[in-house]
C-alpha cells in the first residue's frame, strides 16, 4: 500500500516495511528507506497529502507518521530531558495566588 501511495504521489518507496510486535492493539510499523532525504521527502509529502488519500482515510483510527530517532539524536534527548527534569527539582515554579 505505501509503495502505491508513494508512486500515486511522486514520492521515494521505502525500501521495507514491517509491523514491529507489541501489545498494543495499534502497532507501530518500521519504514526502512535507502537513505535520509528519501525518508524526509516520503515524510513531508505523506503528511500534505494524508488527508486527501482515500486509501488513507479509510483506515481506523488514521495512520500517523513521524520520523524515528537516530542513537545520537536519542542520546542528545535524553541529556536534554533529565538536564529539564533536574532544573525543575532545584527551581520550583512559585504558587500561584489564589484570586478573590
Amino acid at each position: 500500500m505505501l509503495k502505491s501511495i508513494a508512486q500515486n504521489h511522486g514520492l521515494p518507496a521505502p525500501l521495507a516495511c514491517y509491523r514491529i510486535d507489541c501489545k498494543s492493539i495499534i502497532r507501530p510499523m518500521k519504514i526502512t528507506f535507502a537513505n535520509k532525504e528519501d525518508r524526509d521527502q516520503f515524510l513531508i509529502g505523506f503528511n500534505k497529502f494524508k488527508k486527501s488519500e482515500h486509501a488513507i482515510n479509510s483506515i481506523s483510527p488514521p495512520p500517523r507518521i513521524r520520523r524515528d530517532l537516530m542513537p545520537d539524536e536519542l542520546l542528545k534527548l535524553h541529556f536534554f530531558c533529565s538536564q529539564s527534569m533536574e532544573t525543575c527539582l532545584h527551581h520550583p515554579r512559585p504558587k500561584e495566588r489564589e484570586s478573590r
